[in-house]
């Protein structure tokens, strides 16, 4: 496998997105039944499960009772109580039946003093995996790692680094 490296970290995970209950709040909203899309706009905030999403807009498609696509946009920011992680996208899409989530633009990930930026991510809930893309960067005790992207196996806490890698370690005494 030529520029790849592979390093253990733990990252932010969307799975508690898809439990069963939300509980949502905005400056306003508005439900389209025909459409079935309900808008939430200004200082939307949702929570479901340990997941709590924060952003100017969000627009939830499907049944107001089962809805199958989540978009927020605008600046997003996502808090996982039970990870202690946090998420920041201009924008994320979250296929809800599908167990899959789209970031877009300027991708933030924060745990456990680990940190992981890049230009978008997709998750896989089927596969319980993360792929970085873009101007990829991650950061923890260790050192510094660059790629161009980064495939982050959840259930291995196994990340893999591949294209034009670069790497600053930081060794222990």
């Amino acid at each position: 496998m030529k520029n790849t490296i592979i390093f253990i970290l733990t990252v932010f995970s969307i799975q508690p997105l898809y439990s069963e209950q939300m509980t949502v709040r905005a400056d306003s909203a508005s439900y389209k039944k025909q459409e079935g899309v309900l808008y939430l706009e200004g200082n939307a905030c949702l929570v479901r499960g340990s997941i709590t999403l924060k952003a100017p807009l969000v627009k939830l498609t499907g049944e107001i009772n089962n809805p199958s696509v989540l978009t927020a946009s605008g600046g997003v920011s996502v808090l996982d109580k039970q990870r202690d992680a946090t998420m920041k996208a201009k924008k994320i899409e979250a296929f809800l039946k599908e167990r899959k989530a789209n970031a877009e633009k300027d991708v933030e990930v924060e745990y456990s003093k680990k940190k992981i930026w890049a230009d978008s991510a997709k998750y896989d809930g089927e596969k319980n995996i993360v792929t970085f893309t873009g101007s990829c960067k991650a950061v923890d005790a260790t050192g510094t790692f660059t790629a161009i992207s980064i495939i982050y196996f959840m259930d291995e806490d196994i990340i893999q680094f591949k294209g034009d890698v670069s790497a600053v370690i930081i060794f222990s005494d």
